[in-house]
């Protein structure tokens, strides 16, 4: 499957501590594929993206709909850093061969470049997904609306709580302190039609969103402590699952 993605290469003698200073996973010269985030000074996510290392060079793969604005972000932040910021003309597949998916290995591959070998179908993929509870950024949640620990960044290696500083650091890990998760991904299964609705339902007040669904399977972004065993979307029942 094609992905709606960008590739940028970042170069120069600084582009490791660069990156390491800006996003939440750890950045190394050496580094495998890692998925991960820049935050806002706020916390919240302006873009996942992944991250892996060939010689001299780091690549970043990122959302189509937010390349523009992370580069110029990144263009903003590197300073007199000696880093080099490339557009790169490859494509993003989820395929059954190349990088194993960091977020889960049930997910499959990630390919960078022309692939003609044995892919992942679009449904398919989206099945993964909600069986794994994998969010998809631009489907599931967008710019500057989600904290990484509410949409499972930890459970997806998308955080180093042990790294030093970088932006929106104290936020996620003031969150990741709190007793008690306020918000998060749960799976739920489907039964009837619940046409253009997202507002989930329990006890007649709005308690989250419905997020993707793959046949009568669905993942939910909720209050948890407003979940109940069965919940609504429109005319739609929710049942927890197990």
């Amino acid at each position: 499957m094609k992905l709606a993605r960008k590739i940028m290469k970042v170069t120069g003698k600084d582009r490791v501590k660069f990156l390491n200073d800006l996003l939440t996973i750890e950045i190394t010269s050496d580094m495998h594929i890692r998925y991960g985030a820049l935050l806002s000074a706020q916390g919240k996510i302006q873009s996942d993206l992944f991250v892996w290392a060939e010689e001299d060079a780091l690549n970043i793969d990122l959302p189509e709909s937010q390349y523009s604005s992370i580069k110029a972000k990144l263009s903003m932040y590197k300073l007199r850093a000696d880093v080099e910021l490339t557009d790169m003309d490859i494509e993003a597949h989820q395929t059954k061969e190349g990088f194993v998916d960091p977020r889960n290995p049930n997910l499959g591959c990630r390919f960078y470049g022309a692939f003609a070998g044995k892919d992942i179908s679009e449904d398919a993929f989206l099945a993964l997904r909600v069986d794994n509870l994998v969010p998809e950024f631009d489907i599931d949640f967008s710019t500057n609306e989600a904290y990484p620990i509410e949409w499972r960044f930890s459970q997806m290696g998308g955080i180093d709580y042990k790294k030093g500083c970088y932006i929106g650091q104290e936020i996620a890990a003031r969150m990741r302190h709190k007793t008690v998760l306020q918000k998060s991904i749960l799976a739920v299964q489907i039964e009837g039609d619940p046409k253009e609705e997202t507002q989930v339902m329990a006890g007649g007040k709005v308690i989250g969103k419905l997020l993707s669904i793959s046949e009568d399977k669905a993942m939910i972004f909720a209050k948890l402590s407003a979940v109940q065993p069965i919940m609504n979307v429109g005319d739609a029942r929710l049942p927890l699952n197990d």
